[in-house]
This record gives C-alpha cells, sequence and structure tokens, in this order.
C-alpha cells in the first residue's frame, strides 16, 4: 500500500512539471503551438501627388502623366498626400516558444496562437 502511495504522488510531483517546461507548446491534435502575446497592426501610407486646378480652385489627384490629358493642373503647384485612412500592411507579432521570445511581421492578424511549421519555423524563429 505504501508503494501505491508514492507512485501516485510522484506522479503528482513529476507530471507538472515536465508540462511546465514548454508551456507554450501544448500537443493539441498532434500539432505545436506558439502563444501570441502581442499582435500590433502596421499601417501603409499610400502616398498620392496632388495638383492645383486654378478652374476649380482645389487641389486634384495627378493621374499617370501619359493616361493625363488634363491642361488644366498647374503641374508647378503639386503637393504629396496621404489616404486618409491608411491601409494595414501587416501586423508585427510578438510570441512565445518553448521559452524563447521572437517578433516577426506577418501579412495577417495571427489571433491567439501560432502553429509551428505553419506560421513560424519547427524551432519557433520566424520565416
Amino acid at each position: 500500500m505504501k508503494s501505491i502511495t508514492f507512485a501516485v504522488a510522484w506522479v503528482f510531483a513529476i507530471v507538472p512539471s515536465a508540462c511546465a517546461q514548454y508551456p507554450d507548446a501544448p500537443a493539441d491534435r498532434g500539432d505545436r503551438y506558439a502563444r501570441v502575446i502581442d499582435s500590433t497592426p502596421v499601417y501603409a501610407a499610400a502616398p498620392r501627388e496632388e495638383c492645383f486646378n486654378p478652374s476649380t480652385g482645389s487641389y486634384e489627384e495627378r493621374r499617370d502623366q501619359r493616361a493625363d490629358t488634363r491642361d488644366d493642373l498647374d503641374l508647378s503647384r503639386c503637393r504629396v498626400a496621404s489616404e486618409s485612412s491608411p491601409a494595414v500592411e501587416g501586423y508585427d507579432v510578438r510570441y512565445r516558444y518553448a521559452g524563447n521570445e521572437y517578433v516577426a511581421r506577418m501579412r495577417k492578424d495571427p489571433g491567439s496562437r501560432l502553429v509551428v511549421g505553419r506560421d513560424v519555423n519547427d524551432d519557433g524563429t520566424p520565416f
């Protein structure tokens, strides 16, 4: 009876520490995961050139010089403007795998975890 009690106590003492060794890489259906700590969108300002139109009294977007046949734009009065709502270029993702922390830029928001071997290298490093 003492040996069974000892065995049960040993299992409860060893198993949690073994599982805690790599808390960021749980085995779920055979997949390994890296835990996402932070995901920040990166915005790309799409600059465009605007030139003054004396007939309307306002700046207008300048088109391709070869296709722009309008002669009402004053090309000496141009400026670079950016879009009012810039597009998301990608995401700066900070994640943890096997006790190490990594940062990578990804095309889409990964959510709460990354699949090792699909989203990041097998050793956890970014692609």
